[in-house]
């Protein structure tokens, strides 16, 4: 199933274009493409994309995380590219930069919980990673949390590599988080952020 899952949704892909905008930094023309066939669009107020694009399946049904806003995440329909949800626009809130939703949790599970990485606008020095809930996203609810406190994703580690998940019984999930742990190389001496 899991690869099932995984070939469909490489079928989905996007291209962006830049909209010069006179008044401040540049905006994206996002085009989303099924099969290489544009199926729909919207317009990102960043100047990049990064990876705020990620096609996802629950309960059978194709969704896609997105981030129209550089402090919001949104959910959307797919193929219908009709968005579902989003997060409030916060001007100084967490800008989003990539996402993932495992699918090689336990069957009830998949689609129900995704991950965010990013950072607090204006502290760019480190991608942060927080928890999507999408269990609700059918009613319009998105929510986001840091339930893991402040972990920084390790530079050049892709989201998805720095999870690992598995069940153990249904009562006990487990997740495994890639972590950035700085140190002074001669002493050994761990360096808080």
């Amino acid at each position: 199933m899991e690869e099932e899952i995984h070939h469909e949704l490489s079928k989905y892909s996007v291209k962006t274009e830049e909209i010069k905008n006179e008044k401040g930094w540049s905006y994206l023309n996002v085009s989303v493409f099924l099969d290489g066939e544009q199926i729909g669009e919207y317009i990102r107020n960043y100047p990049s994309l990064s990876d705020t694009f990620y096609p996802f399946k629950k309960d059978g049904k194709g969704y896609a995380l997105y981030s129209k806003h550089y402090t919001a995440t949104g959910v959307m329909k797919l193929p219908s590219c009709e968005e579902v949800c989003s997060e409030e626009l916060i001007s100084s809130g967490f800008c989003p930069v990539e996402y993932y939703v495992p699918y090689d949790l336990e069957e009830g599970l998949v689609g129900q919980i995704g991950f965010v990485a990013g950072c607090v606008w204006g502290d760019d020095s480190s991608w942060k990673i927080q928890v999507l809930d999408l269990s609700n996203i059918e009613n319009g609810v998105i929510l986001r949390d840091d339930r893991f406190r402040y972990i920084e994703l390790p530079q050049e580690v892709k989201l998805k590599n720095a999870i690992s998940t598995w069940h153990y019984d249904k009562e006990d999930d487990i997740i495994e988080i890639a972590a950035t742990k700085k140190f002074k190389l001669w002493s050994g001496k761990e360096i808080k952020s």
